[in-house]
This record gives structure tokens, sequence and C-alpha cells, in this order.
């Protein structure tokens, strides 16, 4: 069967690549109305380090695309229709520094979709519609830094989604239903993060040491200046509680704080 035009120009594009082979430069293959992608359409492409898909319309990708691609240090999949992922489609791909799922229609992901990125410094899975995250989603990503759940439908998220993630240094959740953040959001490098307003006690309880938060306006502000009363509350609670984290939060918040 002859394959679509699209995908004729999409597989010059990719042989041109192959014979300048420069692993350093983009495969840039965004904004060609793609809405399809064969399994072997990165084949030969083993020094690949950028592929750039972002502004398609693809709504799924075959299991194996990236299958040899083992030089891959960003994957641009942001602004398509995509609406699940296969559970191995990074798999293979240790080098993975970045990875942009951002502005799709994803309702849930697998839960090892991930497994293998440890390299990965940067995830994004704004904009989509998820409702729920696996517990061990970013379980072996020990160099991530960057996360982005901002602009979804979730209402809680597990316990240690963070745990093993020390690097953390911006966490973005704004723009979901959450009222309260993981137990285990211990990250020593965070700096920023980004929330709504109804879980401002669970960001000044869990993070005390946060020195900077992205607020839901946008803007960038210190904790204790913007929240001046929360953070006093939560300082005197700490201050009279002889071991704080003995209590779950729920009693401590509405029990003590008197919310």
């Amino acid at each position: 069967m002859e394959e679509s035009p699209v995908i004729q120009a999409v597989r010059r594009k990719v042989q041109k690549w192959i014979n300048t082979h420069d692993c350093l430069r983009t495969l840039d293959l965004s904004n060609m109305n793609i809405t399809e992608l064969p399994a072997d359409i990165f084949a030969g492409c083993s020094e690949l380090g950028i592929i750039d898909l972002c502004y398609n319309n693809l709504n799924e990708l075959p299991a194996d695309l990236f299958a040899g691609c083992s030089e891959l240090r960003y994957i641009w999949l942001n602004n398509n229709q995509l609406t699940t992922l296969p559970a191995n489609l990074f798999a293979g791909c240790y080098k993975l520094q970045g990875i942009n799922l951002g502005n799709n229609q994803l309702t849930k992901l697998p839960a090892d979709i991930f497994a293998g990125c440890s390299k990965s410094q940067s995830i994004s899975l704004n904009s989509n519609k998820l409702i729920e995250l696996p517990a061990d989603l970013f379980a072996g990503c020990s160099e991530l830094k960057y996360i982005h759940l901002q602009d979804n439908k979730l209402t809680k998220l597990p316990a240690d989604l963070f745990a093993g993630c020390l690097k953390l240094a911006y966490i973005y959740l704004n723009n979901n239903r959450l009222t309260e953040l993981p137990a285990n959001t211990e990250c020593s490098e965070l700096e920023i993060i980004g929330f709504d307003e109804p879980i401002i006690y669970e960001v000044i309880w869990f993070i005390p040491n946060l020195n900077k938060v992205c607020c839901w306006n946008g803007r960038t502000c210190k904790l204790k200046d913007k929240f001046p009363f929360e953070c006093a509350l939560v300082e005197r609670y700490r201050r009279v509680a002889n071991d704080p984290r003995s209590y779950a939060w729920s009693v401590r918040k509405y029990a003590i704080l008197g919310l």
C-alpha cells in the first residue's frame, strides 16, 4: 500500500538527516500535519539526538517508535492529540534529558512509561486531561529537576510520587483540583512550586525551606511575604508540637490550624 504524501515527506526529511549525519542537529518534523507514524520511520537514526514532533495531529504512537535511537537527548511531542502512550515508548532511550508531552489529550499514563529515564532532567505533562498518576511514575528519575503537571484534572497525588527525585527544583501544579500535596515531598533543592491557594498549608508544611513560590497568578514571590498569616500558623504549631510529623495532616489542618 502506497504511503500518504505526508509520510513520504517525513521519510525524505529523515533520510536527509541520515545523509547529513549530524547527531547534534534537530530532526525537525514539527508542523507537518502528521496523523500517524510507521514503526520503522526512525530506522537508521541510531545517533539521533533531538526529535521535534510537536504541533502535529498524532493521536497514538507505535510501541517501538524510538527503538534503536539510543542517543536521544530530547523528544518533543507537545501540541498533538495523543490520548494514550505505549508502556515501553522510551525503552532503550537511556540518555534522554528532556521529554515534552504537554498540550495533548492524555487521561492516564503507563506506570513504567519513564522507566530507564534516569538521566532525564525535565518532564512536561502539562495541559492534558490527567486525572491520576501512577505511584511510581518518576521512580528512577534521580536527575529530574523540572516537572510540569499544571493544567490537568488531578485531584490527588500518590504519597511517594516525588520520592527519589532529590534534585527537583521546580514543580508546577497550577490549575488542577488538588487539596493536598504528597506526604513525601522532601526535595532539598526545590526552589519554586506552582500551586493553587487551596493547598497553601500543604506547601508551607511539607516544604518549609522553600524560598520562592510561583503563585497561581504567575508571579514569583517569597512564601512568607505572600502568606504571612498562614506561615505564622504553621510555625506556631511546629514550636508547640513535640513530633509534628507524627500527626496526620488532616488533623493538623483542621484541628490545630482551626480551618
